[in-house]
């Protein structure tokens, strides 16, 4: 690979990240609009087992429903993986969040996203991100943890 092909990839995998972490930031600061502009126009989300929405429109609409029984999130995005291939990238990230609601209620997940993505003029883009919750519970980890479910991407170190 040659110093060009690697200074590119190196700038593809940066601009992953960034999605990732604008996504993360909107989340937190519960503006389903910017965290939806993250998805390419067609762009799928699932979340915790619920049914796959299609479309930045449908991702948005999601996002606003969930964002608007809270009060706070504050969700954080760890241990990235990514793979760059051509304009579609794959990644892979913990997410650790914690939330508190409308109604005084608060939990803690530890969770994953598991991301395809696209470039895009806009630049790159989610086209389908798939999160899975490991543990939904108290901060003090009483309540129990999800068993595994197999990733979707292997990554080779």
């Amino acid at each position: 690979m040659s110093f060009d092909d690697q200074f590119n990839t190196l700038l593809d995998d940066y601009a992953v990240r960034h999605v990732a972490a604008a996504y993360c930031d909107a989340a937190n600061r519960l503006s389903a609009r910017e965290a939806a502009a993250t998805y390419a126009p067609e762009g799928r989300l699932s979340m915790m087992g619920r049914p796959e929405v299609h479309g930045r429109e449908a991702v948005e609409s999601m996002l606003a429903g969930t964002f608007a029984r809270y009060d706070l999130v504050t969700q954080l995005t760890h241990s990235g993986l990514v793979r760059i291939d051509g304009n579609k990238a794959a990644a892979r990230w913990l997410v650790t969040e914690l939330q508190v609601a409308l109604s005084g209620d608060r939990r803690f997940i530890i969770g994953r996203y598991e991301d395809e993505l696209v470039r895009l003029d806009e630049g790159w883009r989610f086209a389908r991100r798939v999160f899975t919750a490991r543990y939904v519970g108290d901060a003090d980890l009483s309540g129990g943890v999800v068993p595994d479910i197999p990733v979707l991407v292997d990554f080779e170190p």
